[in-house]
């Protein structure tokens, strides 16, 4: 990223700070006046990713990066490599991405954040995601690789959403959840490992029947 101070005065995303936060390589200046919207000067964005208008994208996220895979040898020794990601993130129009937020590239399609929603801080989006609209991810929630998540869902804070889960339409995910497996439409889950909400219910309230028999 260039700390150089934008030449243009008349780009939607210059800042109190003067300078542009869209990675040098490949910035259209012409292209991005065409929009509208705000790129904090510390963020990362990859330079072909896909802004639609109305975007803001907060301090230190990183957009764009690519993901990494791990396994073991013989000797149970860990080894890593990067992911070959071909695929550019795609951020539709209206959409927030907080601060230290890390979003992936695709491996298999591109990962995508549609219409409105909003993405808080601390979180990690996994490549190959698709993210539906007007959908609420709070802060320190992560999602691994080939997620999907239906319109109009919200997951509360410090979830953990396990790769290739499929979360309905409307879903809602209760604070610090484990999901392992898909969700359907409407669906409020809760847990670890997460489960419908009545069902907890009903589980914890035996929990507490037998602690007063003790």
């Amino acid at each position: 990223m260039s700390n150089e101070k934008c030449q243009n005065n008349s780009c939607p995303y210059r800042c109190q700070y003067g300078f542009c936060g869209i990675d040098v390589e490949g910035c259209s200046l012409e292209l991005l006046t065409e929009r509208e919207g705000i790129i904090h000067p510390s963020a990362y964005v990859r330079s072909d990713t896909v802004i639609e208008k109305d975007v803001e994208i907060a301090e230190l996220a990183c957009v764009g990066s690519r993901g990494m895979t791990l396994r073991w040898d013989t000797n149970k020794h860990i080894h890593w490599r990067r992911k070959g990601q071909d695929y550019p993130v795609i951020l539709k129009e209206g959409a927030y991405i907080g601060a230290r937020t890390v979003i992936m590239r695709g491996t298999k399609w591109s990962t995508v954040i549609d219409e409105n929603t909003f993405i808080g801080p601390n979180v990690s989006i996994g490549h190959d995601n698709k993210i539906g609209k007007h959908c609420c991810i709070l802060s320190g929630t992560v999602t691994c690789g080939s997620v999907v998540i239906g319109d109009y869902s919200y997951i509360a804070p410090s979830c953990t959403i396990r790769d290739n889960i499929t979360l309905g339409k409307g879903v809602t995910i209760g604070i610090g959840s484990l999901v392992l497996k898909d969700v359907p439409d409407g669906a409020t889950v809760v847990g670890r490992p997460a489960q419908d909400i009545m069902l907890f219910r009903k589980e914890r309230q035996k929990i507490k029947e037998l602690i007063r028999l003790e």
